[in-house]
């Protein structure tokens, strides 16, 4: 590709930088760049079909029974954003090894912590024939950001003014010190451009009959089946789209996916880590993995008795075999999460091991000296997750062992009965993020999941500090490592492990197998580099 973007990833660190660009490696990025295993690129050298149709197994809509194709009024983030992104690209493109590239945008650059300025590619047309330009894009973040959509990470709210300086150039203005965070939404459905004129002419039917700039058109939804997606020939990189068509199979992980699939009715799709077997069987090819953008942690009230107690917090840290976790809920494949970052990357700090580690007989000390003996308390499961309910049970088997009692509550709607209304003091938090920001916000005042108000002004001013620094640089990991301390010592969660997944894949059908993160962590295919072989 010969158009540049002004972002230095990981892995060039150390090379000479413009000397107006500062904040140039994203902590997202750095996150994926370095996590092993976190994605995957398989080559095969094989014919490109021109007619080839990818059919992707994909999750049934919520209970509105459609999804929502409009950014704006998008209420969830994946997989929106994901179906969204085939029909408008996005500013710039996240890469396999979690770094970015030039999409719609043909260069970005961080001005500094307050300022990133855009260059669009020249000639770019929306499928309506009108022009993608620096007003279209000024029109769309300001829309999405007005809309008050649920999908939007608070960081688009941040935007105090784009300037439109031509047809090709703007300047996005933060009214805070956050480039560092606010640059993934490059990426994301935050600032996907949408047809300005589309929007005015077909109001509210804008959702179910999108209108964007990207390779794909959303030609028919086939409710409970499938979302069918065409190839735009307008696509502005269109020589770059190698296939005819998308199918997204809407079916649930899950025996009934995994039967689709061995019976070759679904071609690629996110599977339960149980389904490798099977489906090797069949002669699909899945990965498993575990990285640190999807965990399983227990979240606590601690301004609530007794986990206002630091003794008490830190007792159920070290009553915890993450190990035998890993074996028994996830065959072996998880990895104890020793802090905010996986082993592999450059911000994991091993000394924390001091304080996340299994020690029975030090749990039962400290709560004899928090006068809790003998502690029993309520935590949060997700009702239709079900590796919650075996993960629930051996930690609570393994807590009874110092003498602590947990009582399983099971939750259809833990927003409101957990983040809401604290009707438990403790959940066993299944989370999955893009950046570890998400993770953080358990902790910082004024966020949602900050549980019962927590406030450490030291692990606040940390948290600011790395929102705008440069990723890349040792401040940066100094930063880290003195947060996770913190966090540690503090015993502000109690860590449990790095979850993984699995994705399989027909090798017969799929060529140039590619997994990328979408919004909040997870990996999926890329329509946009895969194609069928003749």
């Amino acid at each position: 590709m010969s158009a540049k973007i002004g972002v230095m990833p990981a892995r060039r660190a150390q090379q000479p930088r413009a000397t107006k660009v500062v904040g140039l490696t994203l902590l997202l990025a750095l996150s994926a760049a370095t996590a092993a295993g976190a994605a995957t690129t398989t080559r095969i050298r094989a014919a490109v079909g021109p007619a080839g149709v990818l059919r992707i197994a994909e999750v049934a809509p919520p209970a509105t029974g459609v999804f929502d194709f409009d950014p704006a009024v998008s209420q969830s983030p994946e997989p929106d954003f994901s179906l969204q992104r085939l029909v408008y690209d996005s500013l710039l493109r996240v890469t396999p090894d979690g770094g970015y590239e030039p999409g719609l945008a043909e260069k970005v650059t961080v001005v500094d912590p307050q300022t990133i300025d855009i260059r669009l590619h020249r000639g770019v047309k929306f499928q309506d024939g009108t022009d993608l330009d620096a007003n279209a894009v000024k029109f769309s973040i300001e829309r999405n950001r007005a809309s008050g959509s649920g999908a939007h990470r608070a960081e688009l709210h941040a935007v105090s003014d784009v300037e439109v300086k031509d047809a090709l150039n703007l300047t996005i203005h933060l009214a805070a010190p956050i480039a560092g965070s606010f640059f993934p939404l490059l990426a994301s459905g935050e600032t996907y451009v949408v047809s300005p004129a589309a929007v005015q002419r077909l109001g509210a039917d804008f959702d179910q009959h999108p209108v964007g700039a990207g390779p794909f058109q959303l030609k028919e939804i086939r409710p409970d089946d499938r979302l069918v997606y065409e190839k735009w020939d307008g696509y502005f990189e269109s020589s770059k789209i190698r296939l005819a068509r998308v199918d997204y199979v809407l079916l649930p992980p899950g025996p009934g996916r995994v039967s689709a699939m061995r019976a070759k009715a679904i071609d690629a799709g996110a599977v339960d880590v149980a389904a490798r077997t099977p489906l090797e069987a069949a002669g699909f090819d899945v990965q498993v993995r575990a990285t640190d953008r999807s965990m399983e942690f227990i979240s606590l009230c601690k301004d609530r008795k007794p986990f206002d107690d630091v003794r008490v917090r830190r007792a159920l840290n070290y009553a915890l075999d993450r190990k035998k976790i890993s074996d028994a809920v996830f065959d072996g494949n998880a990895e104890p999460q020793l802090g905010v970052w996986a082993a592999t990357s450059r911000f994991h700090d091993p000394s924390l091991r001091k304080y996340i580690r299994h020690d029975p007989k030090r749990a039962r000390a400290l709560l004899r000296a928090a006068g809790e003996p003998n502690l029993t308390f309520g935590m949060f499961i997700v009702a239709n997750i079900p590796e919650q309910a075996k993960l629930g049970e051996i930690i609570q088997a393994q807590l009874r062992k110092v003498g602590v009692h947990v009582v399983l509550v099971q939750s259809n709607d833990v927003l409101q009965d957990y983040f809401a209304n604290v009707k438990q003091p403790s959940f066993l938090m299944p989370l999955s993020r893009t950046g570890l920001f998400d993770v953080l916000r358990n902790f910082v005042p004024g966020s949602f999941a900050d549980i019962c108000n927590y406030n450490n002004p030291e692990l606040t001013a940390i948290f600011a500090q790395l929102r705008a620094v440069d990723g890349s640089s040792s401040r940066a990991v100094q930063l880290w490592r003195k947060l996770q301390r913190l966090i540690a010592q503090e015993a502000l969660i109690v860590h449990g492990v790095f979850t993984p997944d699995a994705y399989a894949w027909d090798p017969d059908r799929v060529a140039n197998f590619t997994l990328i993160p979408n919004s909040v962590g997870s990996y999926v295919i890329d329509p946009f580099t895969v194609y069928a072989p003749k």
